[in-house]
């Protein structure tokens, strides 16, 4: 028995290290070909690492102003000094990949403990191939990406008792969001669920709620120079323009509140969350209530994007869940992993078929919605790829003649690789008039249109990219 045990262990071993590898390898080869998808928020925290690392704690010189003053997101310290070893986006991706990877170890202890080996190894494999997850390699880094094995470790903690490490866990959880302290918070009600006693309540409820207050009413409005909370409010303008008028006109007109979050677009992102976990499957079990205050947002929220990234392809629409929806598809598994061993309580005697077939079906599920990723070569191609785009030898070539006490802009997905300068801005088209702008043969006439020729001289060009500086006025 031992040495099954020891067997099983390997497995899961090698499963994550597989995992880590080729998804870290596709994030940081799509990087440095030029082939990653354009973001401002990975200029952001590429800018906050750097940053950090040369003097300049935190500091986002896009936003003019410390991190802090948009997020409550201390855990970003560490990944600063990593940053001091290797290159800053290669750790941002890989600390996303190894998040994904190390909160599937409670995953599997836990599918183990209801099920046996065989069936946890195959609902560990399920849980690393959800869309949220894997699509988050393929595009920006957010700090959100890092919650995911706090998350596990400390339900697994709460599920054995296990009071120390859960505090423990909980609160890492805490600084890597200021609102991973709502998701958190349903502890509380949970641990009523589950008789537990009072600590296992009053610690969540309380240490949340000071904790999100705290950042959103203390911290964020200090290095805010005095603005309210206002990043997360903005996707709300349906609603209201602040915090407190959003949660008013929500809770004090339910029907209509009900109708925005029911539209045929928010119910098109539900199907898309909750079909790899057997759609209807994770409401069977109280471990849903966790995903509630994920979902309450993301179905309120205006834009889309805010839900759900869609990729066209060969005449095809892709759709997957943006990291907005990663604390909510975590325990949405978990909830039916809880449901399946309920399902498997009411026929014990065909459960030990029933189980593994029911992980396979789920399996099948998710990497058929994957298929995009896994079966379509061209996403490890640049999405909108066309002819006349620069190569990747001219763009390093003219990005290596910028001085890093200069400030530049560029468009997104080339002014990500201008994180190391002294100020990057992006796009192309942006009112701002730094020492230097680069600029591609398919952007020329934008830039032109721009009235820039008249303030900026070509200073170099590799065949399909040019780079302009700003001329001196005399």
């Amino acid at each position: 028995m031992p040495h099954d045990s020891s067997k099983n262990l390997y497995l899961l071993f090698s499963m994550l290290c597989i995992f880590t590898l080729v998804f870290t390898g596709i994030a940081i080869y799509r990087y440095e070909l030029f082939l990653h998808d354009g973001s401002g928020d990975l200029l952001i925290f590429e800018q906050v690492l750097h940053n950090t690392t040369h003097g300049r704690f935190f500091y986002n010189n896009f936003s003019h102003q410390s991190h802090f003053g948009d997020h409550n997101s201390p855990i970003l310290g560490l990944l600063a000094l990593v940053s001091l070893l290797f290159p800053v986006t290669h750790v941002l991706y890989i600390f996303t990949v190894l998040s994904i990877a190390f909160s599937a170890i409670p995953i599997y202890l836990l599918a183990e403990e209801y099920f046996g080996t065989r069936p946890a190894l195959i609902l560990s494999a399920t849980y690393l191939m959800l869309p949220t997850f894997v699509g988050q390699p393929f595009f920006s880094f957010h700090e959100i990406n890092l919650v995911l094995p706090f998350l596990t470790f400390s339900f697994y903690f709460f599920t054995k008792e296990k009071y120390l490490p859960f505090v423990a866990t909980f609160m890492l959880a805490l600084l890597v969001k200021e609102d991973t302290a709502l998701t958190l918070f349903m502890y509380a009600p949970y641990a009523l669920i589950k008789r537990k006693g009072w600590r296992w309540l009053v610690f969540p409820a309380v240490v949340s709620v000071l904790w999100f207050l705290v950042s959103v009413k203390l911290l964020i409005p200090y290095f805010n120079k005095g603005a309210t909370y206002g990043v997360g409010v903005g996707y709300f303008s349906n609603i209201g323009s602040s915090l407190s008028e959003i949660v008013v006109n929500t809770l004090g007109k339910p029907l209509h509140t009900l109708g925005i979050m029911l539209q045929d677009e928010k119910l098109r992102y539900l199907f898309i969350l909750l079909l790899p976990v057997g759609l209807f499957l994770p409401l069977l079990s109280a471990e849903a209530i966790f995903a509630v205050p994920s979902l309450f947002f993301n179905l309120l929220a205006t834009s889309g994007r805010f839900r759900y990234n869609m990729i066209q392809s060969d005449g095809e629409f892709f759709y997957f869940p943006r990291h907005m929806s990663l604390m909510a598809a975590v325990f949405l598994f978990i909830a039916a992993m809880y449901s399946i061993k309920k399902l498997a309580a009411l026929a014990p005697k065909a459960a030990p078929k029933l189980v593994p077939l029911a992980a396979l079906v789920l399996l099948s599920i998710t990497l058929y919605d994957d298929r995009f990723l896994l079966c379509k070569y061209n996403y490890l191609e640049q999405a909108g790829l066309v002819a006349g785009a620069p190569t990747t030898f001219a763009l390093r070539s003219v990005l290596a003649k910028i001085p890093l006490d200069a400030t530049v802009k560029a468009n997104i997905g080339i002014a990500n690789h201008l994180y190391d300068r002294k100020e990057a801005y992006y796009p192309l088209t942006s009112p701002v008039e730094p020492d230097y702008a680069v600029v591609t043969g398919l952007e020329a006439a934008e830039w032109n249109a721009g009235g820039m020729a008249q303030k900026y001289d070509m200073v170099a060009q590799e065949t399909d990219v040019s780079l302009y500086k700003k001329r001196i006025r005399p």
